[in-house]
């Protein structure tokens, strides 16, 4: 009855009615007016204090697509092919030679009646004052986050360290849903069969210690290059000697 007679009455009716916020820290340490704040869903928009009134970039924009439009009209959509949905941006713009007089005319006329339109002004805000004090304190605050929840459920206000013990708790700990891998099996989800060979090797001599020691027992003994090591790196590495070995051909 406090919280309701301290309200204004314009407040009480034009509020809105179904404000969904939860309040996930862990001794309901949120303020009472992030309900009336963060209730207005994370898809609310507060209205600037100045109104945008910088549109040189926009209407640059514009004009060029514009222009585009303009010196491609006509042509078949076949002959273009079907536009991809993957592309990069291109910067290109028509010569003006090629664009209609009645765009280069028209385009200033538009831009300078937007101009006047779009003016600097200061703009009516759609949240109360202690909304507005509220928000800068949810900015300032570093301890605490505003998170999404499920779908339709509104915002959540959490603590910084329960996030991690929520996660583990409810997602990571449940073995319904997850399964605790050794690292042999995460190696093998993540890279298949390149996986199985660099788990292979790892628990094994290296093929460049092989193949150190079958060259110093080939250089060892030179006559029989073929019989320097039994090991199948070895026998590579033997062959390979041979064949780089310069041949003497007769005339």
């Amino acid at each position: 009855m406090a919280l309701l007679g301290g309200m204004s009455w314009w407040f009480y009716f034009s509020r809105p009615t179904n404000m969904a916020f939860h309040d996930l820290t862990a001794n309901k340490i949120a303020p009472p007016a992030c309900r009336s704040l963060l209730g207005l869903s994370l898809n609310f928009i507060p209205t600037p204090r100045l109104t945008n009134y910088k549109m040189k970039p926009t209407l640059k924009r514009f004009k060029r697509d514009l222009e585009v439009k303009a010196y491609f009209a006509g042509d078949d959509d076949n002959q273009l092919g079907t536009p991809s949905k993957l592309y990069v941006p291109s910067k290109w713009t028509p010569p003006p030679w090629d664009i209609p007089k009645a765009v280069d005319q028209r385009v200033p006329r538009f831009a300078r009646a937007v101009k006047q339109a779009f003016r600097l002004r200061r703009g009516t805000s759609n949240l109360l004052p202690f909304q507005h004090r509220q928000l800068a304190r949810l900015q300032r605050d570093k301890s605490c986050l505003t998170v999404k929840t499920d779908k339709n459920l509104g915002p959540g206000y959490i603590e910084h360290e329960m996030v991690p013990f929520y996660a583990k708790r409810d997602h990571l700990g449940c073995k319904q849903t997850y399964k605790r891998l050794t690292k042999r099996q995460a190696v093998d989800q993540l890279y298949g069969d390149k996986g199985e060979i660099a788990w292979g090797s790892s628990r094994r001599p290296s093929c460049s210690t092989a193949a150190t020691a079958a060259t110093s027992a080939a250089s060892s003994n030179s006559s029989a290059p073929m019989a320097a090591s039994s090991s199948p790196v070895g026998f590579i590495t033997s062959f390979a000697q041979v064949r780089s070995r310069p041949r003497n051909w007769r005339a």
